[in-house]
């Protein structure tokens, strides 16, 4: 992946994350969802971050696994990253019968790095 930076018209300039399904709007009650995919390697921090210092979060691992069961075509085939309150991240992957679960949940201070070639995504509930 180049250095060029990524612009998503909505949530200005991106460097690790590109906005996906941005035609179509996805909601969880009446909450709209956007989702990205990671473009350059990161860890949490960086992910999270480009979506701003106020941003919401999801209230926990359930609520993630509800949204990702409701919209299991939106998932990607790795990993798929969901922001909890409280500063942690849940990771929800799919079975071998495509049904989601929630692989682990990780403290948001992980500095592990995700390899961006693996196309893991990002739930993201707006304000």
């Amino acid at each position: 992946m180049s250095s060029e930076k990524i612009v998503d018209g909505a949530t200005g300039v991106k460097v690790y994350l590109r906005r996906l399904f941005a035609d179509e709007t996805i909601t969880y009650g009446d909450v709209k969802v956007v989702i990205f995919e990671l473009v350059q390697n990161g860890n949490f921090q960086k992910m999270f971050g480009e979506l701003g210092e106020k941003r919401r979060c999801w209230k926990n691992k359930e609520e993630a696994l509800a949204f990702a069961e409701q919209n299991t075509e939106k998932l990607g085939p790795n990993s798929n990253f969901f922001e909890l309150e409280g500063g942690f991240v849940a990771n929800v992957n799919l079975d071998g019968d495509g049904q989601p679960y929630v692989n682990f949940v990780s403290p948001l201070s992980n500095d592990s790095a995700w390899y961006a070639g693996f196309q893991p995504r990002v739930f993201y509930p707006q304000q």
